[in-house]
């Protein structure tokens, strides 16, 4: 079990609404319809920002929602395709997921995936692939790799959904560790795995021109790029998408919540480039 699994692990045992939204307004105080309609606000602006875009995902196919903690945008994207996966290295999450889950009209399958390639899933298998909030918890090497698996598994003409940081400003040095709560956090991994441990969410950025080589080598076009709020934490699910001189002038004057630039990328495979 590497340090990833274990953290996200107990962050699952303790408060995992908290672990995958960290606005600390809510933190114990989510309610479950509460954190599940982020996940539907949170679709809903990213199909939006496609069809502006001039990208039509494929509802008839299978999607894929990786880091899908307890199902919150996986059950949301249920509602938009005939099937799909979500995948998270907890299984506490994926318990959860499937529980909140059992009594949907459809449901999405559920897979514990602890490493960083997706076993799982067969190479062009995918038509949509989503991950938000989740590879900037992962350090470069991982975060690489996940990325080229992205590329893998999408189908010819799939679409890959994804955000990372990019870049921070310069009040931040490279990585930051966000401690969660050192001290409850610390007494429940003594309890659950008899250790004594404080558990960091780490966040690690990615050079965007390492993340479009990646897509490109993979055989994927990157159509769009935008800037997002994404780290800011309160954001939950109201993602907003801008240019880079929007985000450097948020920066600027000090509006924006987060010392980092976070980008989404949208790209296809083997589709014409927009940029």
């Amino acid at each position: 079990m590497n340090r990833t699994t274990i953290a996200w692990e107990i962050n699952a045992r303790t408060d995992p609404h908290f672990a995958i939204l960290a606005d600390n307004t809510k933190q114990g105080l989510w309610r479950t319809d509460d954190f599940f309609a982020t996940g539907e606000r949170e679709i809903d602006r990213v199909f939006a920002f496609m069809d502006d875009i001039g990208i039509k995902a494929n509802i008839g196919g299978r999607f894929l929602d990786l880091g899908c903690g307890v199902g919150r945008n996986t059950r949301a994207l249920m509602k938009r395709f005939s099937g799909g996966v979500g995948i998270d290295v907890s299984p506490t999450m994926i318990c959860r997921a499937r529980q909140y889950a059992e009594n949907d009209p459809l449901k999405a399958e559920y897979v514990v995936n602890d490493g960083s390639n997706l076993p799982a899933i067969p190479s062009g298998s995918i038509d949509f692939l989503y991950c938000h909030i989740v590879l900037q918890h992962m350090q470069e090497k991982m975060q690489c790799q996940y990325v080229t698996e992205f590329m893998r598994v999408l189908a010819p003409e799939g679409t890959a959904a994804f955000q990372i940081p990019t870049g921070w400003t310069s009040r931040n040095p490279k990585v930051i560790f966000k401690t969660l709560t050192p001290f409850w956090i610390k007494n429940v991994y003594h309890t659950v795995m008899r250790r004594d441990i404080t558990v960091r969410m780490e966040m690690h950025v990615l050079s965007p021109d390492v993340v479009q080589a990646i897509c490109v080598d993979g055989g994927g076009v990157v159509i769009s790029t935008p800037f997002t709020n994404s780290t800011e934490p309160d954001c939950n699910g109201s993602i907003d998408f801008f240019d880079r001189e929007e985000a450097i002038d948020r920066i600027a004057r000090d509006t924006a919540k987060s010392q980092y630039l976070s980008q989404f990328f949208f790209v296809r495979k083997g589709a014409e480039s927009l940029l």
